[in-house]
């Protein structure tokens, strides 16, 4: 299941796909994220309803589909639902309101506090944050797919659907750092890179910006406006979704629903 939005343009010649260069050993990073019968940490549990980190140390990443017909009951504040009502198409609409929704949803059940009165919060860069419940938290969306983070301190996630990378590789050319252009091969690679910036964008809150070459994510630690960021990927059947939080997390509990 899953989600997110990036910016996009067309291959440049540093960026192209050549189908003879070797794999690099950061490809390692990624793992599997598919439905498992194993309900330990660090393991996808399909079906299961999420829960709210147990610990300082832990994640809990969700990944989802919006459904065909979104719960009518699910509750938006006043000013969610003018943000909704403007968006031009059902799909997107719809979208959002599951993704608010679920989001206010789960940190109401977690929380104690009722839906009507929790009090979800945005930064000037659209950094989300819920100050009475004391959870960090992040969201992203790729057309239907979704994704959620929480966690006890900072946290960004970013999600894309797998498809074809080349109507957006000029990106690359601009925003890619030197060390990420060598490893473009292909369609998940790019996918892959996009995903591990934008998620340490969205930890640190303050949105897009022209550094983004500076910024090699093929680290599994990074150092961004001098902040250290500890980065994870994971591969879907239709999805890649990428994790940045300040601190290495002792276990990420991951839910397909």
């Amino acid at each position: 299941s899953n989600t997110v939005t990036s910016c996009r343009t067309r291959p440049s010649a540093a960026a192209t796909h050549s189908a003879d260069r070797r794999r690099p050993s950061s490809v390692a990073l990624e793992s599997q994220m598919r439905p498992s019968a194993t309900t330990g940490d660090d393991h996808a549990l399909p079906g299961s309803v999420p829960r709210l980190p147990r610990n300082e140390a832990e994640v809990v990443l969700i990944v989802a589909r919006v459904p065909a017909k979104v719960d009518a009951r699910l509750f938006l504040s006043d000013e969610e639902e003018k943000k909704c009502a403007r968006l031009i198409r059902e799909q997107d609409r719809n979208s959002y309101r599951y993704r608010h929704g679920m989001l206010r949803r789960w940190l109401s059940d977690w929380s104690g506090i009722g839906e009507q009165t929790l009090e979800i919060t945005q930064n000037v860069f659209g950094k989300p944050g819920a100050p009475a419940t004391k959870l960090h938290f992040n969201m992203s969306r790729s057309g239907d797919l979704c994704a959620f983070a929480f966690a006890a301190s900072d946290i960004g996630v970013d999600i894309e659907a797998r498809r074809d990378s080349r109507p957006f590789l000029n990106i690359a050319g601009q925003h890619y750092h030197p060390d990420e252009k060598a490893v473009i091969i292909s369609d998940d690679d790019f996918f892959r890179i996009w995903t591990r910036k934008e998620a340490v964008m969205k930890a640190e809150g303050s949105g897009l910006n022209d550094s983004l070459a500076g910024l090699n994510s093929m680290t599994e630690q990074v150092v961004y406006k001098n902040r250290r960021y500890h980065l994870r990927s994971w591969l879907g059947t239709d999805f890649i979704v990428s994790l940045a939080c300040p601190e290495p997390p002792a276990a990420v509990v991951q839910f397909l629903v």
